[in-house]
């Protein structure tokens, strides 16, 4: 897909190919197509909201060490001008990871509230399943899905060795 002639002329349609190859190259460890994609960002235009925030995307998710966690800040500063609360979830669990990877709790677990509450109103239980195992990790209470105007007395982790228990493990 990034080898496919005049891709700047959408740019529409390759940010968001851009992102996905990104991630690619990212968990593949994929130096190869790290050095592509980059090259293809400098190809690209990025005048409007959307592809502004894929392009902070890809660099967020491209991003290593120190420069993490501003290029998440970016990114999700991007995706809340554009509007689109789901790409926004998802820059807000990117932006958690790196918090956590960072050592800065705080940033994570608001990070992680946040995006929590727009996958619940968009009921996108993949990316709330993500979100859940990373404040187990971490040991960050989110809200409950079932019940948001209680506050939560155990951690996502508490419940979870809670419910192990009660099943007699």
């Amino acid at each position: 897909g990034l080898a496919v002639p005049r891709a700047e002329e959408f740019p529409r349609y390759t940010w968001p190919l851009m992102v996905a190859a990104a991630r690619a190259a990212a968990l593949g460890d994929d130096e190869a197509l790290v050095e592509q994609v980059r090259a293809g960002m400098a190809d690209l235009g990025s005048p409007h909201p959307a592809q502004r925030a894929g392009a902070a995307q890809t660099r967020a998710i491209l991003a290593s060490g120190p420069d993490a966690l501003p290029a998440w800040q970016e990114a999700v500063a991007a995706w809340r001008v554009d509007g689109q609360p789901y790409p926004l979830a998802g820059a807000l669990l990117g932006l958690a990871l790196a918090a956590a990877a960072a050592g800065d709790r705080g940033l994570a677990g608001e990070a992680v509230e946040e995006a929590c509450c727009i996958t619940d109103d968009l009921h996108a239980a993949p990316l709330r399943e993500e979100l859940d195992t990373l404040a187990r990790r971490v040991g960050l209470r989110v809200s409950s899905r079932s019940a948001p105007d209680e506050p939560e007395l155990l951690t996502v982790r508490e419940q979870e060795v809670l419910r192990l228990v009660a099943e007699g493990l």
